[in-house]
C-alpha cells in the first residue's frame, strides 16, 4: 500500500512537470538518449567514448549517440582543453531548452533522488523502462543539477587554468632571464640559475648568516635600532639596554660591546641611529629621559678612542622631543633629525646640525 502510495506521489509530480515540458524539449531530450550505446566505448576516454564527444565540434542542436554520455562523464585534467570540453557540455544542456523555474515548486530533495536515478539508469532503460512523464521528469532533472555542477567545476577550473599559466609564465621569464644573461656573462651559466632558481623557490628567504651579538643585559630589554657600516671589518649599532645606551663594534670577526656613557639625570636613555664618516669619527643619535618625565636628545661622538656626550639643543618646554636619524658627512657637518612637542600635544618636525663646533637647531 505504501509502495502504491509512493508511485501515484511520484507519478503525480511527474505529469506536473513534464507538463511544463514543451514538445521540441522534449524532442531534444529523447535525442540524446535515442540512439545512446549503454556502453558508450568505455568511460576511459577512448577514441570513440564521451570525452572524445565532449571534444568535438560544438553542436547546434542536440545530437549524436554519445552526447549523453559526455555530458555525464567527469572533467579531465587541469588544462584549457578541458575547459573547453565543460564549456561545450554546458552547451549541450542549455540547448536542450529547460524552461526556467521548471522545479521551483519541487522540494530539492526529490529532484536530487531524480538526478541520482537518471546518472545510474542506462540509456536503454531511460527509453524502456519508463512512461513518457517519469522519463522527461529524470532527464530533465538530471540536466538541471549537471547545469550546476559543470558550472561550479568550469569556474575551478579556469582559476586552477590561470593559476598554471602563470607559472608557466614566470617559469618561462626566469629561464630567459637566465639565458640573456648567461649569453653577456661567458662561464657563469649555472651561478646564474642556481641563484635565479633559488630565488624563484624561496622569494622571501634570506641569504645573509646569523651572527652572533652580546646581550649585556641578560633580562630580555637589549635593542638595536641602527646600524652604520664603514667596511667589512669596521662597523657599528646602536640601541639601548635596560635604561642605559648600547653600542656594538663589528672588528670583522666578531661583535663587541663598546662602552657609552648615559647623561647625568637620565632614568632612560635609548639611541636610534648611527653614522660613521671615518674610523675615527661617529655619531650616535637618540634621546633620555629626566626624572621629572621630560624627553630629551642625545648625540653621542667617537673620536677613535671613547664615546662621549655632546650637548645638543632641546626647544623650551618640550615634553616629547627625541631624535631617530642622523647622517655624519665629515667632522664639520653632520645632520640629526626627529620629533618634538615644544607647543603642544602635537609632535613638530626638529633638524638639527653639527658645524663643527655645535649643534644648533635649523
Amino acid at each position: 500500500m505504501i509502495g502504491s502510495a509512493l508511485r501515484q506521489s511520484e507519478e503525480a509530480l511527474a505529469a506536473k512537470v513534464s507538463s511544463r515540458l514543451p514538445d521540441q524539449v522534449t524532442a531534444r531530450m529523447w535525442s540524446l538518449i535515442a540512439a545512446a550505446d549503454d556502453d558508450p566505448g568505455g568511460l576511459d576516454g577512448g577514441p570513440d567514448g564521451p570525452q572524445a564527444a565532449a571534444s568535438g565540434n560544438e553542436p547546434a542542436e542536440v545530437a549524436g549517440p554519445e552526447v549523453w554520455a559526455a555530458v555525464k562523464s567527469d572533467a579531465g585534467n587541469v588544462s584549457l582543453n578541458t575547459c573547453k570540453s565543460e564549456r561545450r557540455k554546458l552547451d549541450w544542456i542549455r540547448a536542450v531548452g529547460l524552461p526556467r523555474g521548471l522545479f521551483a515548486d519541487i522540494a530539492p530533495k526529490i529532484v536530487a533522488g531524480w538526478r541520482v536515478r537518471a546518472a545510474v539508469e542506462s540509456p536503454s532503460h531511460l527509453r524502456n523502462d519508463h512512461s513518457g512523464e517519469v522519463r522527461w521528469t529524470l532527464m530533465a532533472a538530471y540536466l538541471c543539477c549537471r547545469e550546476r555542477e559543470i558550472t561550479d567545476a568550469l569556474i575551478e577550473l579556469l582559476i586552477a587554468t590561470v593559476h598554471r599559466i602563470n607559472a608557466r609564465a614566470e617559469a618561462k621569464t626566469r629561464d630567459q632571464f637566465v639565458s640573456d644573461i648567461a649569453r653577456k656573462v661567458t662561464g657563469k651559466e649555472n651561478i646564474l640559475y642556481s641563484i635565479v632558481a633559488a630565488s624563484a623557490e624561496k622569494p622571501r628567504a634570506s641569504s645573509r648568516r646569523w651572527v652572533p651579538s652580546p646581550s649585556p643585559g641578560g633580562t630580555g630589554l637589549d635593542v638595536l635600532n641602527g646600524v652604520s657600516a664603514l667596511s667589512a671589518s669596521d662597523a657599528w649599532a646602536v640601541g639601548s639596554t635596560g635604561t642605559k645606551t648600547l653600542i656594538l663594534h663589528w672588528n670583522g670577526a666578531s661583535w663587541t660591546r663598546v662602552p657609552s656613557p648615559s647623561p647625568a639625570g637620565g632614568v632612560g636613555s635609548n639611541l636610534s641611529a648611527v653614522s660613521a664618516p671615518s674610523a675615527s669619527d661617529a655619531w650616535a643619535a637618540g634621546s633620555y629621559f629626566t626624572s621629572s618625565g621630560e624627553s630629551k636628545t642625545l648625540i653621542l661622538r667617537w673620536n677613535g678612542a671613547a664615546w662621549t656626550v655632546v650637548a645638543s639643543p632641546n626647544p623650551g618646554g618640550t615634553t616629547g622631543t627625541a631624535l631617530l636619524a642622523v647622517s655624519a658627512l665629515s667632522a664639520s657637518n653632520v645632520w640629526a633629525v626627529g620629533t618634538t612637542a615644544s607647543s603642544g600635544p602635537v609632535p613638530k618636525t626638529l633638524i638639527l646640525h653639527w658645524n663643527g663646533t655645535s649643534w644648533t637647531r635649523s
